[in-house]
């Protein structure tokens, strides 16, 4: 079984897919670090930088099906890139014999961890410090649509990854 985690930018997918692949003796992919290891010696910065936000997606998308593909018949927790869902047909694979959940966070702490994590995301990298919130409001609203499509929506303050891990395996579609 494939296990996605799906969410805004720092709302703990990498964090609690680490832990939840741990608990539940799954694999665990981080969807950003595959890209990265694939492109290396790119970032996801670097890819931004050089090829724009679409054809970003389209490797994003390339890289989903890949670990789809490769990971067919293995236990796996796997991490999404924040827009991983909202391009192409990418929450409609996500969906396909598998269990999505949605790490939904407030804004507020998704801005505060922007502002303290060395890691910055390419679409909230070039936002004005003092638009940041307004950013992280709008794109989350946008987003929105395709979050909710996921399977669980599960609140991402203080997990508890027992919990979490019980609630995922205890879900029938």
């Amino acid at each position: 079984m494939k296990i996605f985690l799906l969410g805004f930018s720092y709302s703990g997918k990498t964090v609690i897919g680490k832990a939840l692949s741990e608990t539940i003796n799954y694999d665990f992919i981080d969807i950003d670090e595959q890209i990265e290891y694939n492109f290396a010696p790119f970032t996801i910065e670097d890819i931004f930088a050089k090829y724009g936000e679409y054809a970003f997606r389209i490797i994003e998308q390339q890289t989903l099906l890949n670990i789809l593909k490769i990971n067919d018949n293995r236990n796996t927790v796997i991490s999404l890139g924040g827009g991983t869902p909202c391009w192409f047909n990418n929450m409609a694979k996500i969906k396909t014999d598998s269990i999505s959940v949605y790490l939904n966070c407030f804004s507020i702490i998704i801005v505060n961890r922007f502002f303290i994590c060395r890691v910055k995301r390419p679409l909230l990298a070039k936002v004005k410090k003092e638009n940041i919130t307004t950013y992280v409001n709008l794109l989350q609203q946008q987003r929105s649509y395709f979050y909710k499509q996921a399977d669980i929506i599960y609140p991402a303050i203080c997990i508890d990854i027992q919990d979490l891990a019980t609630t995922i395996l205890n879900f029938k579609k």
